[in-house]
């Protein structure tokens, strides 16, 4: 398996994560091919920062939902959750764990998430769940 990050979305995920002393997160485009994951684009969000956590704002998701099936039909290729650590280290903290937890959409077909975090000094960590059949990272 091998993760596409390209210069521009890379260069817009380090511009998000060094334009704020706390923690911010959004959701990316992803696509999928010859075991060769694509990070096609991030998009950020209204949220709610602090030093150690971020929560994305319900309505701005609902909203950016909407424009998505409008434009594109469906959501399945949104399958990124990406996140900034700030000034600690890259892991998956145990909030992480419960938000990545959150985007199981409880359906057999296409069930996985692509999680990221990264932190201002430009560490990142990847990490794939799949949600169905099996529970597995």
């Amino acid at each position: 398996m091998k993760i596409i990050i390209p210069i521009k979305v890379f260069q817009k995920l380090r511009a998000y994560t060094t334009g704020t002393e706390f923690e911010i997160s959004g959701l990316g485009k992803i696509s999928f091919l010859n075991d060769e994951f694509t990070i096609e684009d991030i998009k950020i969000f209204k949220q709610t920062v602090g030093g150690a956590e971020t929560t994305l704002d319900r309505r701005a998701l609902g909203i950016f939902y909407d424009e998505i099936i409008q434009k594109e039909g469906d959501l399945s290729q949104w399958k990124l959750w990406w996140h900034s650590h700030a000034k600690m280290g890259t892991f998956f903290s145990s909030i992480d764990e419960s938000t990545i937890t959150d985007f199981d959409n409880e359906t057999e077909k296409d069930n996985w998430l692509l999680s990221l975090v990264t932190n201002r000094k430009g560490d990142i960590k990847i990490r794939l769940d799949v949600f169905s059949p099996l529970r597995l990272t």
